[in-house]
């Protein structure tokens, strides 16, 4: 029961997570104007898109495997 107690705080995290990163990526078009060469603005866009991407995927993953488990009980 404590493994699952665990699952249960870390696939909460990680839809937080992939909320903050999903707004970041939205407002970083206009948000990030720091650098002179905007190829550094397309990079960060680009890699705020993947991670938030990947962490999504992973939290649908344990949804689905968590609820595999639940359903074979």
């Amino acid at each position: 029961m404590k493994i699952l107690k665990i699952l249960k705080v870390f696939i909460y995290n990680y839809s937080i997570i992939a909320i903050i990163l999903m707004t970041l990526a939205i407002l970083s078009p206009t948000g990030i104007i720091y650098y002179e060469n905007n190829i550094y603005i397309k990079i960060i866009e680009t890699l705020m898109s993947a991670i938030t991407i990947t962490y999504l995927l992973s939290s649908i993953l344990l949804k689905v495997e968590h609820i595999k488990e639940v359903s074979k009980i």
